[in-house]
């Protein structure tokens, strides 16, 4: 039987840990790149470009709670990724744990399981 899960992977950059508020910082997470940045205390991860013309977030900036898209100035939430302007488009927000160890990022994915067993 297919199955939807999550698949959690380790964030190899210690910085990520380390950003201050507002702050944005870039890694590449599995072949894509990821846009980190600290608003109000909590951490959050979003696809590196903006759903608009595929300008990179992370080369904006933060204002009044909200990622600053550096190409057009379009405003995201990042915690639903909701633009306030333009045509509603939104950034595509990654799932992330901070964890004693470290932060992890969440990948859905189709596995198989047999017997109760998870395949992959």
């Amino acid at each position: 039987m297919l199955v939807d899960r999550w698949k959690w992977k380790k964030v190899n950059d210690t910085r990520v840990m380390n950003l201050d508020e507002g702050q944005l910082h870039r890694t590449t997470e599995s072949g894509e790149q990821v846009c980190w940045v600290k608003l109000n205390g909590h951490l959050h991860a979003l696809l590196d470009r903006c759903p608009h013309q595929g300008a990179a977030l992370s080369f904006g900036w933060c204002e009044d709670g909200h990622l600053v898209c550096p190409l057009h100035r379009y405003r995201f939430d990042p915690v639903t990724g909701r633009s306030l302007d333009g045509e509603g488009e939104r950034a595509a927000v990654l799932p992330l744990e901070v964890r004693a160890d470290g932060v992890y990022l969440g990948r859905e994915v189709v596995g198989l399981r047999l017997f109760g067993v998870d395949i992959f």
